[in-house]
């Protein structure tokens, strides 16, 4: 906790009625990831009343400060820009600005809400459209040098997310799309 205080949480620049969420509690990866993690984002899911999720929670309040969601801490860090460099204006958009020493062309606008929600337009049905690899089968591609080299064949230029999908979990929902999806993967 000490180390999502002081590495992970952001200030970035707000204007407008804000109405964010406020994290009350946070499970945290094992001891052993979170000393070797490069970021670190949340991974929150929340449903319009109906039970569907259309909605992604960008920003999350912690003491002062702000986590962003998993997906907006990859892309800042991918395009080197800092959370503190964001522009919130509540109930209009995050700007992420094309600043000096980034990577982007030109500034990325997220339209949000006054709590900081984005519209997601699901595009595609669950693992149609991006290559999903089963753990058992990442372990024996990593294992086997001759097979290693797959590996770079299936995630070259691709964010790779690791997740607990399996029958059972509890980490499922509904979107626009489909019933019984993975959440936070």
């Amino acid at each position: 906790y000490d180390r999502l205080r002081s590495d992970f949480l952001g200030k970035p620049q707000e204007s407008g009625e804000a109405q964010p969420f406020h994290a009350t509690r946070a499970l945290m990866q094992a001891d052993d990831f979170a000393r070797e993690a490069f970021g670190a984002g949340h991974i929150s899911a929340y449903s319009d009343p109906d039970g569907v999720y259309r909605h992604l929670i960008t920003l999350i309040k912690v003491d002062d400060g702000y986590l962003p969601t998993l997906g907006l801490a990859m892309f800042l860090d991918a395009v080197h820009v800092g959370l503190d460099e964001l522009v919130v204006e509540w109930g209009r958009r995050i700007l992420v600005p094309a600043a000096k020493g980034s990577l982007l062309k030109a500034d990325v606008v997220i339209p949000i809400d006054r709590q900081g929600r984005t519209f997601v337009p699901f595009a595609r049905v669950w693992n149609e459209g991006f290559q999903k690899v089963e753990a058992h089968a990442l372990l024996q591609f990593f294992a086997d040098e001759d097979l290693r080299g797959n590996l770079l064949d299936l995630f070259e230029d691709s964010y790779v997310l690791i997740g607990d999908v399996s029958t059972g979990t509890s980490d499922l929902g509904q979107t626009p799309l489909e019933t019984n999806v993975p959440l936070s993967v």
